[in-house]
């Protein structure tokens, strides 16, 4: 199944914890077809989510879909 798919399949279901980790499951297994290895891909996860961290981040609100993009 491709990626859009994935991602519609949360829309209709955003409360399905399954279909979340499906997504994260394709993201990872892409950035090992591209070639780093799984020590590189939770380096820079941690990075990336402590980059995140530093950020200030504006509230959903409560009418926002989960897979809303919010821009910083």
């Amino acid at each position: 199944m491709s990626s859009p798919e994935e991602v519609n399949e949360i829309r209709e279901n955003p409360s399905d914890v399954e279909e979340w980790v499906d997504v994260m499951i394709l993201a990872i297994d892409g950035a090992w077809r591209a070639g780093y290895d799984s020590e590189q891909i939770m380096d820079a996860l941690k990075v990336k989510q402590a980059k995140n961290f530093t950020r200030r981040w504006p509230g959903h609100q409560p009418q926002d879909h989960p897979t809303k993009h919010i821009e910083e």
